[in-house]
């Protein structure tokens, strides 16, 4: 073999290597840039799903900024926190878990202690909970939060980063409080001192007395003249200080709705200045007023303590708004 034909064969191997590796470059730049055009789309989908939880979460919240905000946390024997962000007080009471409780939504006559576990049970989570403390004690409840979750209610001060890190861990637990919310329960009532905490006896009071109940075991049971009087003080400041009036029309066929109704309403700081009866066929409750009227705290606190449908409708004279109980809600009532 001539020297000129070897050389040839040694420069087309070299060449060949040149081509691969220029080729295996080619592929590896090309793969890193695939790889960090998906990095960058999954990013970009996880920042927008994150904001649009953050703006749902803003959107849902269950705290209306100023107004009194009452939560019940599904322990043994459940808790009730009411917290007054004019005052900056926080009153506190509990419910005997053997207390006699008329739930809502049908399931008659249930003890606090096992409503928790009967909401699970019937896919409603913490929502008969809350309905059913509010239907027995006359008492507007914003919202309920499981047992863990009562560590939002701790006197501590937090920082921001400090509160957003512990509002961020307590996501899991189960609650109808958005993030915001919890947040907010974070900063503001974690600084309320012990002096400005205050706990309420509900036997002491005559809320609830003890008696034999129908099986025969021991338990509490429900005065609601006593709670009526008991509850006066947790009113929410801000929707008493608008003064507005209201009629509550009653288009459901049960009996007693209305004064129920009322009563929370009235704790709530509404002035109910009448109540009526409808043939209207409606199936939910309704809050029906004026498009300024529908702006108000009062319209905006009825139209989530009941789950209501806003009805730009201007109210007859003397009332500002009217309330419209459905049929529906009479069920879940």
């Amino acid at each position: 073999m001539s020297p000129a034909r070897g050389h040839s064969r040694i420069s087309d191997s070299h060449r060949l290597r040149v081509r691969r590796a220029k080729t295996a470059y080619k592929h590896k730049r090309s793969s890193k840039g695939i790889l960090a055009k998906l990095i960058f789309v999954l990013c970009s989908v996880f920042f927008v799903i994150s904001i649009w939880k953050l703006f749902n979460s803003w959107q849902n919240s269950q705290w209306i900024t100023g107004t009194r905000l009452t939560i019940v946390v599904a322990s043994d024997n459940p808790k009730v926190y009411s917290y007054n962000p004019q005052a900056e007080k926080l009153v506190v009471f509990e419910i005997p878990d053997n207390t006699q409780i008329e739930t809502s939504r049908g399931y008659g006559q249930w003890f606090a202690g096992s409503l928790w576990k009967l909401g699970e049970q019937e896919k409603l989570r913490g929502e008969l909970l809350r309905e059913s403390v509010q239907k027995s004690l006359g008492l507007p409840i914003d919202g309920w939060i499981e047992e863990r979750g009562e560590a939002l209610f701790a006197p501590r001060k937090l920082g921001v980063m400090s509160a957003l890190f512990e509002a961020l861990t307590t996501t899991r637990i189960k609650s109808n409080l958005t993030f915001f919310d919890r947040l907010h329960l974070l900063m503001k009532v974690g600084i309320v001192g012990i002096s400005a905490r205050r706990e309420m006896d509900l036997t002491a009071t005559g809320v609830l007395k003890k008696e034999k109940l129908g099986d025969g075991a021991a338990g509490f049971s429900v005065i609601p003249d006593k709670a009526k009087l008991a509850f006066e003080g947790l009113r929410d400041d801000l929707v008493f200080a608008e003064e507005k009036k209201v009629v509550i029309v009653n288009a459901s066929k049960k009996s007693g709705l209305a004064n129920d109704v009322g009563q929370i309403a009235t704790v709530l700081g509404i002035r109910i200045i009448g109540a009526q009866t409808s043939s209207e066929k409606i199936n939910e409750c309704e809050v029906r007023g004026g498009k300024s009227e529908l702006k108000s705290l009062s319209a905006r606190r009825l139209i989530r303590i009941f789950d209501c449908n806003e009805v730009n409708v201007k109210a007859e004279s003397p009332q500002d708004l009217e309330l419209w109980l459905g049929e529906n809600f009479a069920k879940k009532f």
